[in-house]
């Protein structure tokens, strides 16, 4: 009877001590993304005769200007959002040209390892008599340019 009561002690610590470390490990697994802070470039347009940018980091300001007009106008924040190429870079999303009012939102940017993940909503709204191009233009810090850029629609 005392080897069964000491055979069963030893199998409840055993799977305690499993339960223990199976908790620590999926503590360990979810750790929180670390955010990547970033600002969104308002006044510009996509140059239509691109091509449709096939990677979303942009690095050099020749590269921006071949894809990227300054769509300034008169009144509050009528002017382009400044990039600084030295100190950032651009993270650009451009959808093809649509006739439906189409809005491109940045929802998060985080870092994990090599890869800065983007996610970002679009919404497909009514259809209009015009075309649109929708596009996004995040600028983040230069810090975060040799990762890879992977984005996510919700």
């Amino acid at each position: 009877m005392n080897k069964i009561r000491t055979i069963m002690m030893t199998a409840g610590a055993a799977c305690l001590l499993f339960l223990v470390f199976a908790c620590n490990t999926m503590k360990k697994s979810t750790a929180p993304v670390p955010k990547v802070p970033y600002t969104v470039a308002q006044n510009y347009f996509f140059i239509n005769d691109e091509p449709l940018p096939t990677n979303p980091k942009i690095t050099t300001l020749k590269e921006f200007g071949r894809m990227f007009g300054m769509a300034a106008h008169m009144g509050e924040d009528g002017i382009p959002t400044q990039v600084n190429f030295k100190h950032q870079f651009v993270i650009a999303i451009v959808s093809p040209i649509t006739n439906r009012n189409t809005e491109l939102t940045p929802l998060d940017l985080s870092a994990n390892g090599d890869t800065l993940t983007f996610i970002y909503h679009e919404r497909v709204g009514e259809e209009m008599t015009s075309s649109m191009q929708p596009m996004l233009l995040i600028v983040v810090d230069k810090k975060y340019e040799r990762a890879h850029v992977k984005l996510v629609k919700q």
